[in-house]
């Protein structure tokens, strides 16, 4: 366990993204649920793979969770960093490039997002967050056009906007680099997502799935936005 006694984590992403309305300071939670019976098992998975693959428990250790009897010796507290200060994704982005971070700006235009420097250690990564789109009906445009609007840097009629123009799009280049990693073709891929659309928010028209109702048809029932414009309601459903 290194003997460390304080853990500093940066945001409390379920109170940022809003899946949570309790801002604590400690992460403890995380951490305890590592040794659950269902962490552990993961664990042990992850060990083994890696392990099979090659490396050594040496290899791996920094990123093998302590004991349950080394943590309660050491008893770390670890915190959430973003309880004791205002956090902005933004503002933290603009301080690290002064030290040296690169963004993807002049690289890679992502589909899907808003911004050139979040999760960009893991190009296949976004095929993850993509997917709450077919379950749940947004993205990751949603995620950050939501606290873009919390912290007053665009107004709501702006977030629509985005959210419209980029919250569906999945991006190739990650879609691409996640099926080379999991051995999937792109066809294989599109086949698996396709049984998981929510029947209850997406309607398929002419083959393509269209959320029933969108945020901007709320807004304006005298137009239906997601559906280009030789699309209407009334051609066939599936």
């Amino acid at each position: 366990a290194f003997n460390i006694p304080l853990v500093v984590f940066g945001e409390n992403a379920a109170y940022e993204y809003g899946t949570s309305e309790a801002d604590n300071y400690s992460a403890k939670k995380f951490i305890e649920a590592g040794h659950s019976s269902a962490g552990e098992k993961l664990s042990k998975e992850i060990q083994d793979f890696w392990i099979n693959s090659g490396l050594s428990k040496r290899d791996i250790n920094a990123v093998i969770l302590p004991s349950k009897e080394e943590l309660d010796r050491v008893k770390p507290e670890p915190i959430f960093l973003s309880y004791f200060t205002p956090w902005d994704d933004e503002r933290n982005y603009l301080i690290a490039k002064r030290y040296g971070f690169k963004d993807l700006h002049h690289d890679w235009r992502r589909e899907g997002t808003l911004e050139s420097y979040g999760q960009i250690d893991s190009i296949a990564y976004f095929t993850h967050i993509w997917l709450k789109y077919p379950k749940f009906g947004f993205a990751r445009a949603t995620d950050i056009a939501c606290r873009w609007i919390r912290k007053g840097k665009i107004s709501r009629e702006e977030g629509i906007k985005l959210v419209m123009k980029n919250d569906h799009r999945m991006d190739q280049r990650t879609l691409e680099d996640f099926n080379k990693f999991m051995g999937y073709s792109t066809r294989e891929f599109w086949d698996i997502v396709e049984k998981f659309w929510n029947r209850e928010i997406f309607i398929k028209i002419n083959g393509i799935w269209r959320l029933k109702n969108p945020l901007w048809k709320l807004e304006n029932e005298e137009s239906y936005l997601s559906l280009p414009p030789h699309v209407n309601l009334k051609e066939k459903k599936e």
